[in-house]
C-alpha cells in the first residue's frame, strides 16, 4: 500500500464568513442604543411634565390638528388697552392672524386685510391680529412706519396663545366660524382674493342647505 492509499483525501474547509456579525455582538451594540432611546424619552416626558407644572402652555402638536375643532379660548390685552377674548367674536367669521413686525409677508398682507375688511359687514366678519412676543411700543412704531391704521391688534407678550395654537412661523391665519370652530388654516401671507375665498368657503359649508 502506498502512502497515498493510506491517507484520507484532503477536503477543503470553508473559510469563516467574517461579513456576518456575531449575534452576540449585535446584541451588545443594540442594547445600549435602546437604553439611550428610553432615557431620552424619559427626559423628554419629564421636561414636558415640568413645563406643565410651571404653568407654561404646551405647543400644539400641529396647528392643522385644530381644524374642525373648537378654537382655544384666550384673553389678551389690545394695543389700545382694552381686553379681548375669543368669545367676543361668537356669531362672526373671524380671521385670527398671528404676526410679528420682522415678518416681511406680514407687512405685505396687512393692507390686504384692511381692504378686505372695508368691504365686509362688521357684524358678520372680523379680524384680530395677534402680535407675538413684541412690546406695544415696537408694534406702534411698526404701524406708524408703514402707515397702517385700523388693524385690531392683541398682544401675546409671553407667546402663551401662540403656543396654544401651535404657531411656529409667521404669518399664520386661522379662519374661525361663528360657532368658534376652526374651519381653515393658512400658513403664509394672504391677499384679498385668498381672504374672500376662505370667507366664501365658510359661508358655503355653514349654509343650512350645505350637504
Amino acid at each position: 500500500m502506498t502512502v497515498n492509499d493510506e491517507l484520507p483525501p484532503l477536503v477543503p474547509q470553508p473559510l469563516p464568513d467574517d461579513s456576518k456579525p456575531s449575534p452576540v455582538l449585535v446584541i451588545f451594540l443594540v442594547l445600549p442604543l435602546l437604553g439611550l432611546l428610553v432615557a431620552l424619552l424619559m427626559i423628554a416626558t419629564e421636561m414636558r411634565n415640568q413645563r406643565s407644572q410651571d404653568g407654561i402652555a404646551q405647543i400644539a402638536d400641529n396647528p392643522a390638528s385644530l381644524v374642525n375643532y373648537a378654537a382655544p379660548d384666550f384673553n389678551l390685552p389690545m394695543l389700545d388697552g382694552q381686553q379681548v377674548s375669543l368669545a367676543d367674536y361668537r356669531g362672526k367669521t373671524l380671521f385670527l392672524n398671528f404676526w410679528q413686525t420682522t415678518c416681511v409677508p406680514c407687512i405685505t398682507e396687512m393692507p390686504e386685510f384692511l381692504d378686505f375688511m372695508a368691504d365686509q359687514n362688521p357684524d358678520e366678519v372680523a379680524l384680530l391680529a395677534i402680535n407675538v412676543a413684541e412690546s406695544p411700543s415696537v408694534v406702534r412704531e411698526f404701524f406708524a412706519a408703514n402707515d397702517i391704521i385700523g388693524i385690531p391688534t392683541a398682544l401675546d407678550s409671553d407667546s402663551a396663545v401662540r403656543n396654544e395654537y401651535g404657531v411656529l412661523g409667521f404669518p399664520m391665519t386661522f379662519v374661525i366660524n361663528a360657532e368658534g370652530v376652526v374651519r381653515f388654516l393658512n400658513i403664509g401671507g394672504l391677499n384679498y382674493d385668498d381672504m374672500e375665498e376662505y370667507l366664501n368657503l365658510v359661508q358655503i359649508t355653514e349654509s343650512p342647505n350645505a350637504d
